[in-house]
């Protein structure tokens, strides 16, 4: 967890993780409009987390930082893990705009499966917020359906 430390001025503020951040401008807006809270993105493009980056280095943010990698179950784990270890927890999640994967061969590829959603799910604040959009209809209710069989989902 020393990356969280060595990331954030104050890492026991609650964390808002902005999963596929993209070329972070969500998440580098809703740091500068919520100092109280801890914004994390990840990303698993090279040129899109370097952007994301160099954005950050300009604002001089404290609350801000990116990771690349993917969203995968290990990598999640680890996250939550070291966020608790900080002495604090994850307020919100946002998942915007996924990439569908239509072709059949590539459904593995979903960022949200059964698996995902449960670490999701367990590692949110109790009464927290999953914000989850996309424009492709099939998509959302896919992850809704996947949301709402989760054990944890009471909690959300």
């Amino acid at each position: 967890s020393s990356w969280i430390s060595e990331s954030f001025q104050n890492p026991q503020n609650p964390f808002w993780f902005d999963i596929g951040s993209a070329f972070g401008a969500f998440a580098s807006k809703t740091s500068q409009l919520n100092a109280t809270k801890n914004l994390l993105g990840i990303e698993i493009r090279s040129t899109p987390f370097q952007t994301s980056l160099l954005n950050k280095e300009k604002l001089k943010s404290t609350n801000l930082h990116y990771l690349q990698g993917n969203a995968h179950k290990q990598n999640l784990s680890r996250i939550f893990n070291d966020i608790s270890n900080a002495q604090s927890f994850i307020e919100k999640i946002f998942i915007q705009m996924p990439d569908p994967w239509f072709k059949k061969k590539h459904q593995k590829r979903k960022l949200i499966n059964n698996e995902i959603a449960e670490i999701l799910i367990k590692n949110l604040k109790v009464n927290g917020t999953l914000f989850f959009q996309t424009d492709v209809i099939d998509l959302a209710v896919e992850m809704r359906q996947i949301f709402d069989q989760c054990k944890y989902g009471k909690n959300v």
